[in-house]
Parts: structure tokens; sequence; C-alpha cells
């Protein structure tokens, strides 16, 4: 096997065990929009459900980001809710309170203060969710912060979100308030990493966005590594924002060079890109310094690759399969 078929092994690895499928891709975007129109339909028949506010209503999450690597297993829904004349406080430590006026629909879901509730609002949600043909099942997500739907038809749930969008603030700046699976409420703004992402892709010729997807595959197959996909995510952009460093067709000496980047990059607190969340590495300093370890030797091992290209371009595969699994090359 020679170093130009080597690349033809990464580009059919990308197509065929990395990359969403285009048709799936198509499929989803499809559901994802069905079930749209499926939810805003539920405030005509059903009275505990609130009225909705279509503005707000946003695609978030790695699959609109276009950074999901296979399986494609969740798609994520934000769900706008009309505020009617509620009004909300910002304790300035990432906690909001929503307060609601008497004759609001989600008044009811009120705590002893006064307060709107999340997880009540997130538990209408999943009970009113019921209603939408082919429901299989709804349940509330680990953080307590989404509905998950289960639909017989497709083999991803939904992660959907309630969630208010604010007037603009102080600095012009508008954001959305969802549950922060604690009963109140936090500040978000998934545009700004949905058009982060998009523009760092841009300005390395389109490349970072299949390094992205690479390296979750990598992160998802090295077993005992605690990194999650947002933050995974995060490394990656911050790896492609620094002065100096450029992607290209080579999905061999970008894995290399990304994985040496990350390892230096995840030793340190890393700052949520929409400016909001402050740090978002919350890894301990052991499990940082274990991650560091394991991108540098994984960094070291794509060099090492890369290096028999030519030589051995046989054994080159086998430390590639290593790496990514015996998909690779097959």
């Amino acid at each position: 096997m020679t170093t130009y078929t080597i690349n033809g092994a990464f580009r059919t690895f990308m197509l065929s065990s990395v990359r969403l499928p285009s048709t799936q891709v198509a499929a989803a975007r499809t559901s994802r929009d069905w079930l749209l129109k499926q939810v805003n339909g539920l405030s005509a028949n059903d009275p505990a459900f609130p009225l909705l506010y279509p503005d707000a209503h946003l695609h978030f999450g790695s699959f609109a980001r276009r950074t999901k690597c296979r399986p494609l297993d969740d798609i994520d829904l934000m769900v706008g809710i009309a505020a009617l004349g509620g009004i909300y406080q910002d304790d300035g430590l990432g906690t909001c309170r929503i307060i609601l006026p008497d004759g609001h629909r989600l008044a009811r879901c009120r705590d002893a203060e006064g307060f709107l509730n999340s997880r009540q609002v997130v538990n209408q949600f999943t009970q009113s969710l019921a209603a939408v043909p082919s429901y299989r099942q709804a349940t509330l997500n680990r953080r307590g912060s989404a509905a998950v739907l289960d639909l017989d038809s497709y083999p991803w749930v939904f992660d959907v979100v309630p969630a208010f969008l604010t007037t603009p603030e102080w600095d012009g700046r508008t954001y959305f308030l969802i549950p922060d699976g604690k009963g109140h409420w936090r500040k978000t703004d998934p545009r700004i990493d949905r058009d982060r992402a998009t523009r760092i892709n841009q300005e390395h010729g389109g490349y970072v966005l299949d390094v992205v997807r690479l390296v979750k595959l990598w992160v998802k197959r090295k077993w005992g590594l605690q990194l999650g996909s947002y933050l995974t995510e995060a490394l990656v952009l911050a790896y492609y924002s620094t002065p100096g460093v450029s992607a290209d067709q080579y999905m061999d000496s970008n894995l290399r060079d990304v994985l040496g980047g990350m390892a230096t990059l995840v030793q340190s607190d890393v700052q949520d890109p929409k400016g909001i969340d402050g740090n978002i590495n919350h890894l301990s300093f052991t499990d940082r310094m274990k991650a560091s370890e394991a991108f540098s030797a994984a960094a070291t091992q794509c060099g090492e690759a890369i290096a028999l290209e030519h030589s051995n371009p046989t054994k080159a595969v086998r430390l590639w399969q290593a790496l990514l699994g015996e998909e690779f090359g097959a």
C-alpha cells in the first residue's frame, strides 16, 4: 500500500465510518422539521402546553453544527415559549429565575417562591409530547433539562429543550433561557457556537469540521477518557484559532497536529466561547493530565504511522487501525 492509497483509505474511512451518511442527514433534518411542526400544533389541542414563540425555535447541538460523528443517536431542538409578560432575574452567578403573570399557561408550574420551576416545565413537555404521532416514549434526560422523545420511525431520539428568548440587554445581546437541571434557568446562546464553528471551518478551507468529527470518534474509542463532546469540540476549535495553525486535506497530519495541540490545551481552563459559562473544562487535575497524556501518546503514534507511509505502508495501516479501529483500510 502506498502513501496515496493510505490517503485514499482516510477518505474512504471518513465517508464510511466518521461522517454521517448524507441520506441519513437528509432524513434526520426532515424528521426534525416534521417534529417541530407537530410541537407547534400542541398549543391548540393541549391547554396545559404553553403558547409558543416560533422566532425562538432553534436547531442546536452537534448535529446542527455539523460536527457530529457516527452514530447519529440524538438531535437537539430548542422550542421557544411565549413569555407573555414574564420577566427574569439574573443573580450574576449563572442562575436565572423567571416570574410569569397569573394568566400564563405555565403559571401553575411556579414554585413556593413564585418562580417558574423549569423541571415542572420539562415534565409538562414530556407529558404533552405523548400526543405526537408514532410516539414510543418520552423521558427526562439525565440532567433534567430536556424532554427526550423516542419515535418509532427513527433510530435517533430528540432532545426537546423549552426556552425563552430574552429582549436585548444593555449590550444589545439576547439570550436563550433554558432549564438548568436544578429547577431554575440559565442563559445560553447556541448561535455563537454554530457561527464560530462555521467561521473557523471556512478559515481553514472547510477541513476543520472533519477534524472535529475524527477527534470525537477517537475520543469515543479511547477507553477511560472522560471528555465530553462539547469540550472535545471546543478544544479542537481553540487549536485552530491559534495563529499559524492550519488544516488541509490530509487527515493523517491534521489528526497528529491537533492531538498534539490538545495535549497542551486540555491542561488549562477552557473559556466558554459564548462568554457566558466561564471555564468549561471541569476535569480534575488528574483527569486533565490523563487526557493530556492520551492526546500526546496518540499524536506520537500518528507521527509513527505517517513516517512509515512510504517505507512500510502495511505497518502504517496497522498503526492507524490501532488508533481508529479495524474499519480503517478495510
